[in-house]
This record gives C-alpha cells, structure tokens and sequence, in this order.
C-alpha cells in the first residue's frame, strides 16, 4: 500500500493532458499510487491515461460514464489505499517535490487537511489555485469506509 493516493478526474483534456500527468507522475516522493478517472472522455484521453498506466506501475486508470469531477473522485477514493489522499484536476502543474512537502509538513505537524497552490494549463492567466492533501486514519480500500467521506463538487 502507498502512502499517499493522488486522485484526478480526466474529461476531455486532451489538449495539456500530457503535460499535466508529466508533471503529477514525476514527483520526488515516489510512494504514491496514481488514480486517474476518465469520466467519460469523447477525445483521446483515455488512450493518454493507458499509455501513462502501462509505462508506471503505480498508475491505474479507471474509466466511467460521464457523471462529473465529484463523482469521478468519489470512485477514486473506492479503490484508493494510501494514508493521504491528494486531490488533483486533469489540467493542474505541479512542481516536482510538491507531494514530498506536504507529506512531510503533514507528518510533521500531525495535520489532518493541507491545501497548496498549484498551476492551472487552462487558468494559467488567473492565478494559483489550490490542491487538498487529506489524512484518511484508519480507512482502507477493503473496508468500505470510503462510503462515508464524500468529495463536495463546490466545495470551494
């Protein structure tokens, strides 16, 4: 089991994909499992995600009808087995030891919730805007518990 899963809903973002998952996947921190969610693609993003899932181990693609960003990460989160869960979106840029720091500010101060700012591709002109770390004690793929923890679409 990884310490952290990093979760990404994926619609239709063929356009920065490869840039974004480029960025994600190359961290400095390398216990992660990478949960990409393709929530209905028309474009060619799925064959992206396939591509980075048979290049690394640690990514796995799950793919659903298009039912939206919130629901895409609540499947995520049902198949997800780390300590952390880390939130993402498909067309964020991340520096390479991102998920380092924040693991370690985490287990350092014992935190329970960290948000960072990271780099919209398609927002680039508005700014930063944040990434959420979330600790998940005592919850594990197999015990279902992920039931209870709901991703809120407009939760900022």
């Amino acid at each position: 089991m990884s310490e952290i899963s990093i979760i990404v809903p994926v619609y239709n973002a063929v356009a920065y994909l490869r840039k974004s998952l480029d960025s994600i996947v190359n961290q400095s921190y390398r216990d992660i499992e990478f949960i990409f969610v393709d929530d209905g693609s028309c474009d060619d993003s799925l064959a992206i995600l396939k591509e980075y899932e048979a290049a690394d181990k640690r990514v796995t693609v799950l793919h659903q009808e298009n039912r939206g960003a919130g629901a895409a990460r609540n499947y995520g989160m049902s198949v997800a087995g780390g300590k952390y869960l880390l939130f993402l979106d498909c067309d964020d840029i991340v520096e390479t030891s991102m998920v380092e720091k924040m693991y370690s500010r985490a287990e350092t101060d014992n935190t329970d919730v960290l948000v960072c700012p990271v780099r919209s591709v398609r927002l680039r002109d508005r700014g930063e805007i944040g990434c959420v770390l979330v600790r998940a004690p005592g919850i594990s793929a197999t015990s279902g518990s992920f039931r209870e923890y709901r991703y809120q679409e407009k939760f900022f």
